[in-house]
């Protein structure tokens, strides 16, 4: 992806194969050009429930998105 086109692009592409699937945000974390998301992914029939926890890290250059990678939190 290269500029908030793609991203768009991407997130409609998405949307339109899993219309059911909701992001949830519990923390973020940054400074300067870094940010460390903290949430998980559902299912809108269960409202409340995190069936994958996950960690986003977020690279930006000139105030838009350079980099991101997607982890999968392990249980405690």
């Amino acid at each position: 992806m290269t500029g908030p086109t793609d991203v768009q692009r991407a997130v409609t592409h998405t949307h339109a194969g899993r219309p059911e699937l909701r992001f949830h945000i519990d923390t973020i974390l940054g400074t300067d050009d870094l940010l460390s998301v903290v949430g998980g992914v559902g299912h809108e029939s269960r409202p409340g429930t995190i069936d994958s926890h996950l960690i986003w890290l977020i690279r930006l250059l000139d105030g838009q998105m350079a980099e991101m990678w997607t982890y999968r939190r392990s249980a405690p």
